[in-house]
């Protein structure tokens, strides 16, 4: 009976680790923190930006800014449509 409890409470706090984790990864302001530690790591361009919102439909990018030897690329919205998914997938 000791182990079957036991093996209940572990099941009970993976399954509360994962909803916290998906919860996690859902929100926001980690998304956009993310997304600027991925750029910030990215040689020969000066990438910035104010929010980032990705769900599994949709993809929503605020104040992108790239800066590159060339030229500057200024969005103040990018608004992208795709199954999240499906191209983390591939």
């Amino acid at each position: 009976m000791k182990l079957l409890r036991i093996l209940l409470l572990l099941a009970a706090l993976f399954v509360g680790l994962g909803a916290l984790a998906l919860a996690l990864v859902f929100n926001s302001s980690f998304q956009t923190w993310a997304a600027r530690k991925v750029l910030a790591q990215q040689p020969g361009a000066e990438v910035s930006l104010q929010r980032v919102s990705a769900g599994l439909q949709r993809v929503q990018v605020e104040q992108v800014r790239v800066a590159l030897p060339e030229g500057v690329l200024t969005l103040p919205s990018l608004d992208v449509h795709l199954p999240v998914l499906d191209a983390a997938l591939r």
